[in-house]
């Protein structure tokens, strides 16, 4: 888990916050997110994009008659 949370740190999404008890003691670390949020940002539209293409697919085919596309068999000579 550490090595995943060390990934995230050197992309620059996450960044841990080390916290010490006041008898001088390690507690558990925290961690800030806004790297992370702020690149899914960037990335939304592409995903309402795709989300949008799937609505559209599935309105097509639950109309009558909606014949899917086929896709040439690897196998057909």
């Amino acid at each position: 888990m550490q090595r995943y949370i060390a990934e995230l740190e050197q992309a620059g999404l996450v960044e841990r916050i080390e916290r010490r008890a006041s008898h001088g003691g390690k507690m558990t670390n925290t961690y800030d997110l806004s790297g992370l949020v702020a690149r899914l940002k960037k990335l939304e539209p592409e995903f309402r994009k795709v989300e949008e293409d799937v609505k559209t697919e599935r309105k097509a085919v639950a109309k009558r008659g909606y014949k899917p596309k086929r896709k040439p068999s690897a196998t057909a000579n």
